[in-house]
């Protein structure tokens, strides 16, 4: 029978993978709207020419990666303030607490719509 701690090793292993693919999203996004902004061929200009699909790529990869520094930095404070209290326990009322989770929250979110805008993108542009 599973235990707590098997379903915490699975919360920890999917989060950490969450967090990885929404990082490489976000630079994904990131090197598809320079290089979109970059080319001079006519593909690019069509693409260039969704103008707003253009800049949500841009804009959502940006905020996905600083939304994953701020959870970093969140998180360090976070841990730094457990370790200064002799039960070792997090304040989950804290403002660092929540806003790893909102950061944490947030880059999913800014990395799906900026995926999403990529697919669109594509998607108007050849049809």
């Amino acid at each position: 029978m599973l235990e707590r701690g098997d379903f915490l090793k699975a919360k920890e292993s999917l989060s950490s993978t969450i967090s990885e693919l929404c990082r490489y999203i976000a630079f994904g996004l990131l090197v598809a709207f320079y290089t979109i902004r970059a080319d001079s061929s006519g593909f690019a200009g069509t693409l260039r020419a969704e103008g707003l699909l253009t800049f949500l790529i841009g804009f959502c990869g940006a905020l996905a990666v600083f939304c994953d520094y701020l959870q970093y930095v969140c998180g360090l404070a976070t841990v730094n303030k457990a370790l200064s209290t002799t039960i070792y326990e997090y304040d989950d009322l804290s403002w660092t607490y929540w806003g790893r989770q909102v950061t944490f929250e947030a880059k999913q979110v800014f990395a799906g719509a900026g995926a999403l805008s990529l697919v669109l993108m594509v998607l108007v542009a050849t049809f």
